[in-house]
């Protein structure tokens, strides 16, 4: 019997299934098994090589995690915002009062107010944590090295591999 040919929503709704399922090829197909498709494992297995699934799976979850950053971003500038506009308010009330005295539950929530905004201007300026990211960034260095690197360029990949290390060893801080 001649291979069965799949259209393209039933291969993305593989991959898309795939990914949700942790890249496991068994729950991948139990999954869509309840969604009415009937696919053998040795098709999911091709697939992921014919598709490069892997390195769109990479590739989607670099861009979710940009896009994820970017919203956390727009998210603290968003909340000082609207802290501002409260801290505003505030000023307005403060001004209104004059000399007729002081409300002291508004002054503390104003204290409060003035704290929160500065600590989150404080955590939204604070740079990445380089040492925490190095080890990640490392590891894709050395994959990448691993599969680009020509055969003239792999007998020097060790050295290359060493010289890191010892770089590493030099510069390391205290404690890590």
């Amino acid at each position: 019997m001649a291979r069965k040919s799949y259209m393209a929503e039933t291969i993305e709704a593989a991959y898309q299934t795939w990914r949700r399922s942790g890249q496991n090829v068994e729950m991948t197909l139990r999954e869509l098994a309840k969604q009415g498709y009937t696919i053998s494992k040795p098709t999911i297995y091709e697939w992921t090589e014919k598709y490069g699934w892997k390195d769109r799976a990479t590739r989607a979850e670099i861009k979710e995690k940009e896009i994820a950053d970017v919203a956390a971003i727009d998210a603290t500038d968003q909340l000082i915002a609207d802290l501002e506009k409260q801290k505003a308010k505030y000023d307005r009330f403060f001004d209104t009062l004059g000399d007729c005295g002081v409300d002291n539950q508004a002054t503390y929530a104003y204290t409060a107010l003035v704290k929160t905004i500065s600590e989150v201007r404080k955590k939204a300026s604070e740079k990445p944590d380089l040492y925490a990211m190095t080890p990640m960034v490392m590891d894709e260095f050395v994959k990448f090295i691993k599969a680009k690197a020509t055969e003239k360029e792999k007998a020097v990949q060790e050295t290359v591999f060493d010289l890191i290390d010892r770089f590493f060893e030099e510069v390391k801080p205290d404690g890590v």
